[in-house]
This record gives C-alpha cells, sequence and structure tokens, in this order.
C-alpha cells in the first residue's frame, strides 16, 4: 500500500523546523528520516515533529523519536512533538515515556 510507506517533509518556517511525518514509522523509514533530523538539527532553530499523519508507530520509530529529543536536547534546540494519533500515544504510554517527552498536548 502506497500510503502506508513512511514519509517525512521538511517545512522551514520563520522560527521554527517542522517535520511533518506520515505513514508508517518503523525500520524503513529510519535512515530517511534521520536525514532530515540531522538538517533540521543543523539549521539551529526549534523543532516541531508532527505525527499527525502517522499511520502506525513501532519501537524503531519510538527510538527515531527519542534520539530526536535527545539530540535537540544535547544541541540546545526546543522540540516539540506535536498531533500524536493513538496508536502513537498509545506506544508512548505503554513504554512509560509520554510523560518525558515533550509532547504538546491534544486540543480537546
Amino acid at each position: 500500500m502506497q500510503d502506508s510507506v513512511g514519509t517525512i517533509r521538511t517545512v522551514d518556517g520563520p522560527a521554527t523546523t517542522t517535520l511533518l511525518l506520515a505513514g508508517e514509522i518503523d525500520a524503513a523509514f529510519a535512515p530517511q528520516a534521520e536525514t532530515a533530523v540531522a538538517a533540521a538539527l543543523a539549521a539551529g532553530r526549534p523543532v516541531d515533529l508532527d505525527l499527525g499523519g502517522v499511520t502506525f508507530i513501532d519501537s524503531t520509530g519510538v527510538r527515531l523519536v527519542i534520539r530526536c529529543w535527545l539530540a535537540c536536547r544535547d544541541a540546545g534546540i526546543d522540540l516539540r512533538i506535536q498531533h500524536v494519533p493513538e496508536q502513537a500515544r498509545s506506544v508512548l504510554s505503554m513504554m512509560g515515556l509520554l510523560g518525558s517527552l515533550p509532547v504538546v498536548p491534544a486540543a480537546a
């Protein structure tokens, strides 16, 4: 299925770099995502990791989110994780990470 393949799109705004993730965030997706994260860090602006289009995330995808968070922290760059879909929120919660990661609460 074409729409299940993980994709990442970078949007450079005036104050932030937004990484829009979509589809399945798994092992096959990791190399392209890590390249995009490195480029976002090089820009030196706060990073918004938008998971709104994610349909599936596994442990490899969670590792990617953690690595992004740690890389931003180590570089002194703010990270916000936004629009986390229910499946991803459940995985992060099950792993005990939801309270530790900079996840923007869902709008009520």
